[in-house]
């Protein structure tokens, strides 16, 4: 929850603070598993725009290497145990009820998009404004993490922002990211000299 309510208050607003009607904000989620993480960044982008009166357009792509975590995500059906974190007002708003579970709402599902993807495969998305990629490195080897690093640095724009877990970090590829929150790992990607 605390890097959510970084998020919301300081990264999102800076993303997207010279943003007009003719710009498009692009978040891709990788490793999405069932969506949750996708989900709740399209209310906090929407919150945001609310807020400010923005125009701008809205696309969040989110993957994940496995195919039924990608279909539980298009579905965005949540047991009710797994919306117990989420504050009572937003569960009003942006989920429906439905026997013993919860379903996202259409307004927000629709500003996802799930794909099956293996993020060592390559970057799908360039010129992103964020990328969120949360509890996958942790799996796989140092030498697919740097890899993976420098990939993301390659499709963020200058000033972009990656996001990974408590657990993770950009390694030795300090040249490419600069610490934007180190308690809850927003990194800002470096404009490099060519």
């Amino acid at each position: 929850a605390g890097a959510f309510k970084v998020m919301a208050e300081n990264i999102l607003p800076q993303l997207c603070k010279n943003k007009t009607a003719e710009d498009s904000l692009h978040i891709w989620v990788a490793g999405c598993a069932t969506g949750e993480e996708a989900y709740s960044i399209a209310i906090l982008v929407k919150e945001l725009k609310e807020k400010t009166h923005q125009k701008f357009e809205v696309q969040i792509h989110a993957s994940d290497l496995n195919n039924h975590s990608i279909t539980i995500a298009a579905d965005g059906i949540y047991p009710a145990k797994s919306i117990k974190k989420i504050n009572t007002e937003r569960v009003q708003r942006y989920f429906e009820e439905t026997d013993m579970a919860f379903k996202i709402k259409k307004e927000i599902r629709e500003m996802v998009v799930f794909d099956t993807h293996n993020v060592l495969d390559g970057v799908p998305h360039i010129q992103l404004d964020m990328i969120a990629c949360r509890n996958l490195m942790i799996y796989i080897q140092r030498e697919a993490q740097e890899q993976l690093i420098a990939n993301f640095h390659h499709a963020l724009i200058p000033d972009g922002v990656l996001f990974l877990s408590p657990s993770e970090g950009i390694g030795n590829q300090t040249l490419l990211f600069t610490a934007k929150d180190c308690r809850w790992k927003f990194y800002t990607a470096n404009k490099l000299e060519n």
